[in-house]
């Protein structure tokens, strides 16, 4: 779109995004966490019991740390 034709994000955007998708993808399932269903059905396999901290954590120290003021 627009926004890649700019050069902003760079021209390699699509491939960034399938790479990222691809890791995080695979750090899920690492630690174990698994998609049973559509987003469309979230309210039927969604289960409340499950600790989403460690990917939490994963993604605020791959994501977020690297870019915190000293």
């Amino acid at each position: 779109g627009e926004v890649a034709e700019s050069g902003i994000i760079g021209e390699d955007i699509q491939e960034r995004l399938d790479a990222s998708r691809e890791t995080w993808q695979a750090k899920i399932e690492e630690l174990g966490y698994e998609e049973t269903g559509e987003f469309a059905d979230f309210d039927q396999w969604y289960d409340e019991s499950t600790d989403y901290r460690p990917i939490a954590q994963a993604l605020l120290e791959e994501t977020m740390l690297e870019h915190r003021p000293g």
